[in-house]
């Protein structure tokens, strides 16, 4: 994304109010001076994304100038307006243009595009006392089904009053525990799902009060057969170091965070929206080479099944009796995260990838922990909008 549609904070607090409402992808455009003059917008990766996704235009086929209707929220009303979608000069740069724009819209404002019912939505980030009138008119009121919410409720409330919950594993204090103690507690038995924990509906995300790690959103190798490297193992081998750990002589570990620079390993991460993959490299100074990628559709996917609802628990820990116990007191609520804004929190860095595993020097014994995607709490509302803190 071009970090001149990076929202400031006051924006920021405009698009967490509307996903309240809206959970669609969107597309963020700041409106510049030579926009309005020309009467020219270039379409963005993600703008011809959430297009074509909803089935209003496929800018890979646009052949010929189309017209369509635009929704753009004003003070006190939604206007349909006019609309113009076209590749321009030789390179076919993709392009629109919402007509008589000027008349309603300053520069350096940032708009937020999405579709609703195969409709492009223009929703500018200004303050708006009329705001949510207009929201309910196009997208309707809040969803308002709390049942499974308050079933998973009431059992956290009766797992609280029981107090101090024995570890599953109340020898050693492991970080996992905390969360299989919880589903012990619910009844649910230890899988592998790709969906989520609670009925297939709510996703539950436990650790210790005192951890200062990031939120682990889900684990995903990435797409072997279209990458350059082939798998996992490879990957340690080639990108890896020699294990610190006496145990572990003779492996090599890869325990580290990607992001949007280079980490000492060289590796970083980034968005190809041409090719739809999110994409981790490799750069020593000199040589710049591929390394892997996820495609957006899988990744997409696997946010979607495994976060409809989130419960992130908050549990204190002591021994009783020489046993590690979990009380489990706080609780946030998050639900229907957006995928457009998952590859926007990647390229400023603010969600991560992390290696967590080790395979030895000839490539066998390979072990790890779950290669993922990761937020830190601090940044959790960016990508889910709305958190709910809930009292037991």
């Amino acid at each position: 994304m071009n970090p001149l549609f990076f929202p400031n904070y006051e924006e920021e607090q405009i698009m967490q109010f509307i996903q309240k409402y809206c959970r669609n992808d969107f597309a963020l455009i700041r409106i510049t001076p030579t926009m309005l003059n020309k009467s020219i917008i270039d379409a963005s990766e993600m703008f011809r994304i959430i297009l074509k996704d909803s089935c209003i235009i496929d800018y890979d086929t646009l052949t010929n100038k189309v017209f369509d209707k635009t929704y753009l929220f004003l003070k006190d009303k939604i206007k349909e307006i006019k609309t113009s979608f076209y590749t321009a000069n030789t390179r076919k740069d993709p392009r629109f243009w919402i007509y008589a724009l000027k008349n309603y819209i300053s520069v350096d404002t940032l708009i937020y595009f999405t579709t609703h019912e195969s409709k492009l939505i223009a929703i500018p980030l200004i303050d708006n006392d009329n705001l949510e009138t207009l929201l309910v008119n196009i997208f309707g009121e809040r969803d308002k089904d709390k049942a499974i919410i308050k079933e998973l409720c009431d059992k956290l409330q009766d797992i609280k009053n029981r107090g101090w919950i024995e570890s599953v594993s109340p020898n050693k204090l492991n970080p996992k525990d905390v969360g299989e103690t919880l589903e012990a507690a619910l009844g649910i038995k230890p899988n592998t799902l790709i969906s989520a924990d609670y009925k297939g509906e709510i996703e539950l995300k436990a650790k210790r009060a005192d951890s200062k790690t990031k939120d682990t959103l889900f684990s995903m190798i990435p797409n072997w057969d279209i990458s350059e490297i082939k798998g996992s193992n490879e990957m340690i081998l080639t990108y890896g170091y020699p294990s610190n750990k006496e145990k572990y002589k003779g492996y090599k570990d890869l325990y580290v965070t990607v992001s949007t620079t280079p980490n000492p390993q060289g590796l970083y991460m980034g968005i190809d929206y041409e090719n739809e993959v999110i994409f981790q490299r490799y750069s020593n100074g000199k040589i710049n080479k591929d390394v892997c990628v996820w495609e957006f559709e899988k990744v997409k996917e696997k946010l979607y099944t495994k976060h409809p609802k989130t419960m992130w628990l908050l549990a204190e820990n002591k021994k009783i009796n020489e046993k590690i116990n979990f009380k489990y007191n706080k609780v946030t609520l998050t639900q229907r995260p957006i995928f457009s804004q998952f590859l926007s929190l990647i390229e400023q860095g603010i969600l991560t990838y992390d290696w967590r595993g080790r395979v030895r020097e000839d490539g066998t014994g390979y072990k790890d922990k779950g290669h993922c995607f990761r937020i830190s709490p601090k940044y959790r509302n960016l990508l889910f909008g709305e958190t709910k803190e809930i009292k037991l």
